[in-house]
């Protein structure tokens, strides 16, 4: 069976024109080239896609920690002099709380407690 059927596409390929057959060999060579190189080139843009997003993230984060740092401001930053005070002088910052002055006494906004009621015992002296 196997024989009978190479020679019939012997015969169907014997009967095509010489110029045909190597148009044919020619364009199923190229498109396995093609195909080959499409595959490649899909593969380097994802591979250059996944370098710049991991450059761009690396550069995010150095300018962020640059931030955190106060490079960009004229004021002294807290990160960078915190090595040279003590943890116990550094300004308390309660989260959620905004600052409503800044090293001044500020106006109370209500009134002190009552004294709890009864009468006032005092200690006496002879005891």
């Amino acid at each position: 069976m196997g024989r009978r059927v190479f020679r019939t596409c012997q015969a169907l390929f014997a009967s095509v024109p010489q110029a045909l057959r190597a148009r044919v060999v020619f364009f199923a060579g190229a498109v396995f080239f093609v195909t080959a190189a499409a595959f490649l080139v899909a593969v380097l843009l994802v591979v250059l896609t996944v370098a710049v997003f991991f450059v761009v993230d690396l550069a995010a984060a150095v300018f962020l920690a640059a931030v955190l740092r106060g490079a960009f401001t004229d004021a002294a930053s807290l990160m960078r002099s915190a090595s040279r005070i003590s943890r116990r002088n550094l300004p308390v910052w309660l989260v959620g709380t905004p600052a409503t002055s800044s090293g001044v006494p500020s106006a109370t906004t209500r009134p002190p407690p009552a004294p709890p009621s009864g009468p006032c015992r005092r200690p006496s002296p002879r005891s």
